[in-house]
């Protein structure tokens, strides 16, 4: 779980490098490679806060669980207001309206009583609002192909940097995931398929890296990024092989 703490760490540096891209054209309040950016990591955050809850359950560093819970729900609201300064389009006006909707309801599971009964409350609800924030992320990626085309010597259009700040954001939503239904799992809260959907978030995210590697926008401080994150990924896909992750032996 450690690796993948630090495998957030680095997806948090190469998407922050993605967006920096497209800084030259910002607003008086985001630009949007930053709105790809910080509307990606509220499908992190969302993820997070369900992980720390479950974490807290297990006695699992509960202080810093704890703290971090606090953190990621200042983040998420502190970006739901950034975000909305910045709405280009109605759709977009519109689905921020369902995300902050759905995070009222959301909080007050993140912050119900820690036990194992609200924990499946949030393994039953956590998707919907994951789901709300990701489509807030396509809608600026939707509407970042309707900018202008960046000028020839910068050679990549809005419209790519902004899908590879999504498909890299994503990344950092699912290690997330990833660790959140880990954890959940070994709690013995679980709902149908749980290890086909383990299995399918660390296939999506192997896939993943294999298009952001091959991307000819990358500059070299994002293919550094990459390495190394791919590297710490490899290393946790090699301990499953070797020890089988679902029996949890180590």
């Amino acid at each position: 779980m450690k690796k993948l703490s630090f495998i957030l760490i680095c997806c948090i540096g190469f998407v922050s490098q993605l967006a920096a891209q497209t800084s030259s054209t910002a607003t008086p309040t985001l630009s949007i490679g930053s709105a790809v950016n910080l509307s990606g990591k509220q499908r992190m955050l969302t993820q997070r806060m369900a992980k720390t809850f479950v974490y807290m359950g297990m006695n699992i560093n509960t202080e810093a669980a704890n703290k971090e819970r606090t953190a990621s729900m200042i983040l998420f609201e502190e970006n739901l207001k950034a975000l909305m300064s910045y709405t280009p389009t109605e759709k977009i006006k519109n689905l921020l309206a369902r995300e902050e909707a759905l995070w009222k309801d959301y909080k007050k599971q993140i912050f119900a009583e820690i036990n194992q009964e609200n924990a499946k409350a949030i393994l039953a609800s956590n998707t919907t609002i994951l789901t709300a924030c990701d489509d807030v992320v396509k809608a600026y990626v939707e509407y970042s192909a309707t900018l202008p085309k960046r000028e020839e010597e910068q050679k990549a259009s809005f419209l790519q940097i902004a899908d590879n700040a999504n498909i890299s954001g994503r990344q950092r939503m699912l290690t997330q995931r990833l660790t959140f239904y880990y954890a959940a799992y070994v709690w013995g809260i679980t709902e149908p398929g749980t290890e086909v959907k383990l299995k399918g978030y660390a296939d999506l995210i192997r896939q993943s890296y294999s298009k952001l590697i091959t991307s000819e926008i990358n500059t070299s401080d994002i293919d550094d990024e990459l390495a190394a994150t791919i590297g710490d990924w490899r290393e946790v896909e090699e301990r499953c092989t070797k020890d089988n992750c679902f029996t949890f032996d180590n």
